[in-house]
């Protein structure tokens, strides 16, 4: 628009030359045309004609003028306008209408590292344990074509100092890096071999959900308070053998990352409220999350941890100790 008013300027600046000084104007533009101008010099009709001409120009001009103000002065309001309008969606999730109770609750102390050595798994017969291709806490997961995220069960196992169920320190051993090899399970196996493949050290002991005949990674990354641990292993029998179905892999833990499970505090959370779910709104995953560990793959809790109520308040990726203490 500034440029159509600039033009409509110098277009009126024109005319109102024309009307002011018609003779003026012909002599400046249009004289130098003939060799002698005064012969061929218009009439003073001519000239009459000319700031009539210039009058009617300058009428239009003013009018266009008036015409472009008026658009502009809309385009503006339409733009304030839109500037400060906020547009609500009706069916959009609010803090009243979530799914979940105003109100928080405090999250109850739960023990990271309960022993397990009278746990049904921990006492009863020796199971089977995937010793990992890689074993650092800190190790990259392997990456290849045939190595994928490996999903864990909800519940863990401590194993400590001094702390050793008997059923993982009798467990019989499969050396993943035997069965990728060899193909073949039973040369891959140590029969009683659990003590010596998980060590000394702290870890978590997890059983897989998926049939596997390698693990060839375990890891441990942390965040400000919590941890998540991730498996990757091989289920193709072309690569590794025989797979084994549910089988376990310890998981293991710095002192620094024992300390921090111990330290962790569960933070409060609000609790699922069907009176407060807006209708037509997916499934609402709880927010309490009692221990600092999580898994990037978690199967679905099967059997009952704490309540039934209780336990669908939970997070969905949690991973919980064997008992809850609660």
């Amino acid at each position: 628009m500034a440029a159509a008013i600039v033009v409509l300027i110098f277009v009126a600046l024109i005319l109102l030359w024309s009307v002011i000084d018609p003779k003026g104007m012909w002599r400046t533009t249009a004289s130098w045309q003939f060799r002698n101008p005064e012969a061929n010099e218009p009439s003073d009709a001519s000239y009459a004609l000319t700031r009539i001409g210039g009058v009617v120009g300058l009428v239009v001009c003013l009018s266009a003028a008036g015409q472009i103000a008026n658009l502009s002065g809309d385009a503006q309001a339409e733009a304030s306008a839109s500037s400060t309008f906020t547009y609500i969606n009706p069916w959009a999730p609010s803090t009243d209408d979530d799914g979940y109770a105003e109100a928080t609750v405090e999250a109850a102390a739960v023990d990271p590292f309960p022993s397990a050595v009278n746990s049904d798994v921990g006492s009863g017969e020796p199971v089977t344990l995937f010793a990992p291709v890689l074993t650092d806490p800190q190790a990259t997961p392997d990456s290849s074509d045939s190595s994928k995220p490996i999903g864990v069960e909800a519940l863990y196992y401590p194993w400590l100092p001094g702390d050793h169920p008997n059923a993982f320190a009798a467990a019989n051993v499969i050396d993943s890096k035997v069965a990728l090899g060899t193909l073949d399970v039973a040369q891959a196996t140590t029969v009683g071999g659990g003590e010596a493949a998980i060590g000394e050290g702290s870890a978590i002991i997890l059983r897989l959900s998926t049939p596997v005949c390698a693990v060839t990674s375990v890891r441990v990354s942390e965040g400000d308070t919590g941890m998540s641990v991730e498996v990757s292993g091989i289920s193709d029998p072309s690569r590794c053998g025989q797979t084994t179905e549910g089988a376990y892999v310890a998981m293991p833990l710095t002192e620094e990352q024992v300390a921090k499970a111990r330290a962790y505090v569960a933070p409060a959370y609000h609790p699922l409220d069907d009176s407060e779910l807006r209708y037509g709104r997916g499934y609402q995953e709880g927010e309490w999350k009692p221990t600092a560990f999580s898994a990037r793959m978690r199967a679905e809790l099967t059997d009952t941890w704490s309540t039934p109520e209780q336990d669908g308040e939970l997070t969905r990726r949690v991973l919980l100790p064997w008992t809850s203490g609660l």
